[in-house]
């Protein structure tokens, strides 16, 4: 079901949205993402917010902030996505694709820090415990907000998947994590009901948790993205495999591989026999070079070795 939304939405909502091989097509989904996430979980927000005040719940209010978080991230993703479109300049030979990776970055300690705030809250609700005012209408929104979240996870990888994207993805299990708490949410205001008073304090301080482990997870992935994330075994077979189809490739030793958000760079060596001339040797490299291209859809360089016993 979900799928089928989402192509729906893809077609009527994007310029020739097959060909994501065009940088403003591939800017037209992150757009699109970016924003659809940026206005549905601002009204989110604004539902759990006045909910949680409602009900004086704060592990509802904590949810409420965690919808908020993903408005800035989804803001983060936009401005990286606008950036990273960029052509490339004498200062940056290989464009601007790794702001992506710094405003993610930047985001990411905005979520610890609003996790924090909610732990503390949280614990204070434990030690100082409050009545909260179970209600089923606001138990209803809670369950919704959840459903739409899941929606949102479904949207946003599936545009992730479709132009290979990692910000997308990334942001994708930014919605499943807040439709988790979310129903972690409404399990709490159940309890209430039942009896359990500190649910709500014990809730909210799993949720700050969710939200802060959130944090690390968008750091770790941006520090390794910006240091410089190696090839994967997979990546490299797959690479190997199609490389070696090239007529006079004989072997392929020392990748390396470059990401600049959409962009991805490769180097390589080639092994060939010694005895063919330059020209030869050249073109073997060339066809090598597109069979890439068009397989992988990166940019590559290849250096001619020539096999020998140490190879």
């Amino acid at each position: 079901m979900f799928k089928r939304i989402n192509v729906f939405l893809i077609k009527k909502f994007i310029k020739n949205w097959e060909n994501t091989s065009d940088p403003t097509v591939r800017a037209s989904y992150g757009y699109f993402e970016g924003y659809a996430s940026i206005i549905g979980n601002f009204v989110l927000f604004l539902c759990k917010l006045l909910c949680g005040l409602w009900i004086n719940s704060i592990s509802v209010i904590a949810d409420a902030f965690h919808s908020l978080s993903d408005v800035l991230t989804s803001i983060a993703v936009v401005i990286g996505f606008k950036i990273s479109k960029k052509p490339q300049d004498k200062q940056h030979p290989y464009g601007y694709g790794r702001a992506e990776y710094i405003a993610s970055f930047v985001v990411s300690f905005l979520l610890i820090i609003a996790g924090i705030e909610i732990l503390k809250g949280s614990i204070n609700k434990i030690m100082n415990p409050e009545p909260v005012a179970y209600n089923h209408i606001a138990l209803i929104v809670i369950l919704l907000t959840a459903l739409v979240k899941e929606w949102y996870y479904h949207l946003a990888k599936f545009l992730g998947i479709q132009i290979n994207s990692n910000a997308l993805i990334a942001d994708a299990w930014h919605h499943r994590s807040d439709a988790l708490s979310s129903l972690l949410i409404a399990a709490a205001l159940y309890g209430t009901k039942l009896g359990f008073t500190n649910l709500d304090g014990i809730f909210g301080i799993i949720v700050s948790l969710m939200i802060m482990y959130t944090g690390y997870e968008i750091i770790k992935d941006c520090s390794t993205d910006l240091i410089g994330r190696g090839p994967t075994d997979a990546f490299i077979e797959r690479l190997e495999k199609e490389v070696l189809t090239v007529d006079g490739a004989e072997n392929l030793h020392q990748v390396e591989v470059h990401r600049y958000g959409p962009k991805t760079y490769v180097n390589l060596h080639v092994e060939v026999q010694p005895n063919l001339t330059a020209l030869e040797s050249h073109q073997i490299a060339d066809r090598v070079m597109k069979k890439i291209n068009k397989k992988f859809g990166i940019s590559a360089l290849v250096h001619i070795d020539v096999v020998t016993d140490s190879h």
